[in-house]
């Protein structure tokens, strides 16, 4: 009976082959498969396969799911933080639901390792065309003078898509047997860096730099003269062209001391004195923009200090004027752009706390690995990495209540729980 239930029902999450392709599309399809995979597998879970919801990592989880259900209930605006963290349970389901489909061979491990070299390529392909040419092979063009989107249309993401299905592909790169798999690891790095250095996305680039040094610590001979290759061709792209030399360079370095606002097409043509940063101390963290939400988000943390305004409602406090946490024209957004402020300030001191002794358990789980193991890049290190560049208290970040950022850090957390169940039962 139960045989044949599952014979005639998972074909369909086959589908999930293709999610690498929904996520360039959009929310819609990412999240609409991700709900109907939660959907089935909660019941089959419940009714057939009750051992993965006693599951570690579901039941850590479930402790965070359960915290913010609770804070919510204190929110400053109870319906609107319940939108975002009723449905937030659906990623750690849908992680279960890959290990499941991974574990009965429903998918296989090889076809997403195809899959995600095939599209990084043909991104690399497209973006270099509209890097050239001013459009993409579909006619869309970047929404900003000094950003490439490629497929991405209006959305500036090309940059932490590239970075994240790298990280994931060199993962799987480890677990699978072809006979060239090193030569398409190169390839792919080095396609991918080229490809988030034109995008003009600084937040990847720092980590791509971050990433590609721990493998080199980790293994000097394999990846030395690929980490010069990448160097190089940073320096090339940086004196051979000047949207990206003001864009890494310029808006970088002048980010911490004044307000530059959007670098539309005039201030592209002028040329930028540097001379006041002989002058000024540092006023910024990063930028003004991202420094003033941080103010922001901090008035709002004092004002609630324990258990946080609510979470998703920075974007509703920070643009209320009675409550004076906006002191600036760019204090507001939809976000402080920083997971832990965004924490801190919605939900309080309990969650940044417990990410952060998590991010220095990692770092510390990576430095005892260059120690006992160098030379020899594991899947274990590989995964680290990523928990490392996703955890990393200091970088910008999107909204920690996004749907399409939850996804696409979530749908590659299902293949390395997957891994390490495998690797505690051949202990």
């Amino acid at each position: 009976m139960i045989s044949s239930f599952k014979d005639n029902k998972f074909n369909i999450f086959k589908v999930i082959y293709l999610m690498p392709v929904f996520l360039i599309t959009g929310p819609f399809l990412p999240d609409l498969t991700v709900s109907l995979s939660v959907i089935f597998f909660s019941y089959y879970f419940f009714k057939y396969e009750k051992s993965y919801f006693k599951s570690n990592f579901f039941i850590f989880f479930f402790i965070i799911y359960l915290f913010l259900l609770l804070v919510t209930i204190f929110s400053t605006n109870f319906f609107f933080s319940l939108k975002s963290t009723l449905p937030y349970f659906r990623f750690f389901i849908f992680c279960l639901a890959i290990v499941y489909l991974i574990e009965k061979k429903i998918i296989v491990i090889e076809t997403f390792y195809k899959i995600i070299f095939s599209i990084l390529i043909i991104i690399f392909i497209d973006s270099l065309w509209q890097f050239s040419m001013g459009k993409n092979i579909f006619g869309y063009k970047s929404p900003l003078h000094y950003r490439i989107t490629s497929f991405f249309g209006d959305e500036a993401i090309l940059g932490s898509y590239t970075l994240k299905f790298l990280m994931f592909f060199l993962f799987l790169n480890n677990l699978v047997n072809f006979k060239y798999k090193n030569y398409l690891s190169y390839m792919i790095i080095l396609t991918s860096s080229v490809v988030i250095i034109i995008s003009g996305d600084r937040t990847p680039l720092v980590f791509l730099l971050i990433y590609i040094s721990f493998l080199l610590l980790m293994d000097f001979k394999k990846f030395y003269f690929l980490y010069i290759i990448l160097i190089m061709t940073l320096i090339i792209f940086i004196f051979s062209s000047d949207t990206i030399k003001k864009r890494f360079v310029y808006m970088s370095i002048q980010g911490f001391y004044k307000t530059l606002g959007n670098f539309d097409s005039q201030k592209f043509k002028e040329k930028k004195e540097l001379d006041f940063v002989k002058k000024e101390k540092p006023k910024y963290f990063i930028s003004s923009p991202h420094h003033e939400h941080i103010v922001a988000a901090i008035k709002i943390f004092k004002d609630h200090k324990l258990i946080g305004s609510g979470p998703n409602t920075f974007r509703i406090l920070c643009y209320d004027e009675k409550n004076n946490y906006k002191t600036k024209s760019n204090s507001c957004s939809s976000h402080p752009h920083n997971f832990y402020i965004q924490l801190l300030s919605e939900t309080g001191v309990i969650l940044p706390i417990l990410f952060l002794i998590i991010f220095f358990i990692v770092t510390y789980k990576i430095i005892s690995l260059l120690i006992k193991e160098n030379g020899k890049i594991s899947n274990k290190y590989l995964i680290l990495l990523n928990l490392f560049i996703i955890l990393f208290p200091l970088s910008p970040n999107g909204n920690f209540f996004n749907n399409w950022l939850n996804i696409i850090n979530f749908f590659p957390l299902g293949f390395y729980l997957s891994y390490y169940r495998n690797y505690l039962r051949s202990k």
